[in-house]
């Protein structure tokens, strides 16, 4: 992202089987500026694992709006300022 000069995303929306435990771990280590974060929680995932990413992007400072099945929204609360 930074090598192409973007400092923000306004809307991302993950559905990548699994591999999404990886990313939202990027997005909080790297402190990248997503607005709003939508994930497909999916393949296998066990609740704790759910509620541990949960809390890691409470912490990274997102708020769960939604969920719907698997479907997760967070709303980062630089918005909500």
């Amino acid at each position: 992202m930074r090598q192409f000069g973007h400092i923000k995303i306004d809307l991302l929306k993950l559905d990548i089987e699994g591999a999404w435990r990886k990313v939202v771990d990027d997005i909080i280590k790297e402190k990248i500026d997503v607005s709003v974060l939508c994930i497909e929680l999916d393949s296998p995932v066990t609740l704790s694992s759910v509620f541990q990413t949960i809390r890691s992007l409470k912490r990274a400072g997102f708020s769960l709006v939604q969920v719907e099945k698997d479907n997760y929204t967070f709303l980062s609360q630089k918005l909500c300022q």
